[in-house]
């Protein structure tokens, strides 16, 4: 038996050596089909060269196909997790291959959904975002139109959809008062009027409510800028203060309008002021009138003797100024007719000049007072002028013309001229000169 052999042909040899090298190509091949697909997800934290070296070394995940709200289907080709493939050990070798968070180069995708369709999503490439139409911007929030449903993120970035007040149905502000809604500032009775106030010490616009244009005491629910922020009103009889209620009366009538009897009230305008003036049943003025501003708007309760504005028929009455009686003839004062402001006045003059003061006259120039008033505005004061070349001074007992010159023994020089300093003067005076006369 030492001596027996065994013997292989050399064909079964090459048999075996072919079957060793198909087995080591496979065995290669599964290998390197292992290495390509894990770019894509891993479990675990450990990773390899060839994954660092794709794609940065973005973890993808599996393509995941998205019902979009708008009723079409789409895939965010590729996605990621948001982790990257690094070499932890970059400072020294062996290279050590770890999964890293890094959202900010391997950017998720993150999504809103809301029922069974997306609404928001977020990729790394932009080419595959996708924002509803319906999505709106509401204090900062995002707003699925008007569903009240609000898309929001977690810390970690991913979108989850919740309710949310802000999110609702858009509500319009109205401006309400009372039984009056929807308050304008065309709409009657109601309607508002905007002022200039203050709110909290601030300048503010102000919609002021009015009921038959008159202040009722609030004003509507606005900002800064008068613009209505908020449904409903808001008490404010600072900036929107109640008009106060005033009566006429007199003669024992507890109420004077402009349509009672006996005593009523007819307007008179005087200068430009409004008057009430109380006349009987005759139209004859009571020499009385209603308390009332310049407007002729009631300010007060009662009424008031008022013989200048409101005379009593058959009165006579005289102008005077400066102690003298004052006509359109008199000296050294007339008065002089001067239309203006809608009104004639009577001007009182002295040698043609107006001192800046008239008679007490109704608004057709007509006297219904004594005495006179000061009214620099409709008779202004006239401005005396010194005319150029003509008058005289006096130089001692000698009689100087316009323009001649003199000299004092003190080495001053003077000449007969109009003065600018002095612009009251209407004739020529000495005015010094620096230089000495020739």
């Amino acid at each position: 038996m030492k001596n027996d052999k065994l013997c292989f042909s050399k064909t079964l040899g090459y048999l075996v050596m072919l079957v060793l090298v198909v087995a080591g190509f496979f065995y290669v091949m599964s290998n390197v089909n292992k290495t390509s697909t894990s770019t894509d997800t891993q479990a675990g934290t450990t990773c390899n060269a060839t994954q660092a070296a794709f794609d940065n070394g973005c973890e993808r995940l599996p393509l995941k196909t998205d019902v979009l709200s708008n009723g079409t289907s789409s895939q965010a080709t590729p996605e990621y997790s948001g982790r990257r493939c690094i070499d932890v050990n970059a400072a020294s070798t062996p290279p050590v291959y770890q999964w890293v968070e890094d959202k900010t180069i391997c950017q998720p995708t993150y999504r809103c959904n809301y029922g069974s369709k997306i609404y928001i999503r977020d990729h790394k490439t932009s080419a595959y975002d996708y924002t509803d139409s319906t999505i709106r911007t509401v204090s900062g929030t995002k707003c699925i139109g008007t569903t009240g449903i609000a898309c929001k993120k977690y810390t970690n970035g991913q979108y989850y959809s919740t309710s949310d007040s802000n999110c609702g149905p858009a509500v319009t502000n109205s401006c309400n008062w009372g039984t009056y809604t929807n308050i304008t500032d065309i709409s009657t009775p109601a309607k508002w009027v905007q002022v200039d106030g203050h709110v909290g010490g601030a300048d503010a616009k102000i919609k002021c409510i009015q009921v038959s244009s008159k202040n009722v005491g609030a004003r509507c629910k606005t900002d800064l800028a008068g613009v209505i922020n908020a449904t409903g009103s808001i008490t404010d009889t600072v900036n929107c203060p109640v008009p106060q209620t005033y009566t006429c009366y007199w003669g024992g009538q507890d109420l004077i309008t402009n349509l009672t009897q006996p005593f009523k009230w007819v307007t008179s305008s005087v200068g430009g002021v409004v008057y009430k003036c109380i006349v009987n049943a005759s139209g004859v003025k009571q020499g009385v009138r209603c308390i009332t501003d310049t407007n002729g708007n009631l300010n007060g309760n009662g009424s008031k003797q008022d013989l200048v504005n409101c005379p009593l028929p058959g009165a006579v009455y005289t102008c005077s100024y400066g102690g003298y009686s004052v006509t359109a003839t008199s000296s050294p004062y007339k008065w002089v007719n001067t239309t203006g402001s809608g009104a004639t006045y009577k001007c009182i003059q002295k040698d043609g000049k107006n001192v800046g003061a008239r008679c007490r006259t109704t608004s057709a120039g007509l006297l219904n007072g004594n005495n006179s008033v000061l009214d620099s505005v409709n008779c202004p004061v006239t401005v005396a002028t010194c005319t150029v070349g003509t008058g005289t001074c006096g130089w001692g007992g000698e009689t100087l013309n316009y323009g001649d010159c003199r000299n004092d023994s003190y080495g001053g020089s003077y000449v007969c001229e109009c003065d600018a300093t002095r612009t009251s003067l209407t004739y020529p005076v000495l005015v010094q000169k620096a230089n000495v006369c020739p």
